[in-house]
């Protein structure tokens, strides 16, 4: 019997969290006022930020090659683009981006044609 946590679905989702989390990090540490890049200690601090959001970053990769290892790639892909969701709401709470409304247009229709893919997909057997 498979727990709740080793579903390739589940693994998935946590891979474009941990993805998400990592881009976010990355993003955020390299993004610093370019005058004050050449004071003490800066290189050092987006230096940590870059290696904490490959990390993560690394995380989600891992859960993802566990997930591809139990189930169908065609079906677990078009699961993993919920990381672009994820991204642009990120990158507009955490990093204050603005989001024009065309963009959220094109979410919209990507996070439709994503629940079109996925939904009612046969179940597959695992491998």
């Amino acid at each position: 019997m498979r727990t709740a946590l080793t579903r390739p679905e589940l693994m998935v989702i946590a891979s474009a969290l941990f993805a998400t989390a990592g881009q976010v990090i990355l993003k955020y540490s390299l993004h610093r006022d370019p005058a004050s890049f050449g004071a003490h200690g800066q290189e050092l601090t987006v230096l940590r930020g870059v290696l904490l959001g490959l990390s993560v970053y690394g995380i989600g990769t891992v859960l993802w090659l566990l997930a591809v290892s139990k189930r169908e790639i065609s079906y677990l892909y078009p699961l993993a683009s919920i990381s672009y969701l994820l991204v642009v709401l990120s990158a507009h709470f955490f990093l204050n981006e603005p989001i024009h409304a065309d963009r959220w247009v094109g979410i919209g229709l990507m996070t439709l044609g994503i629940g079109l893919l996925t939904y009612g997909a046969p179940e597959e057997q695992p491998r």
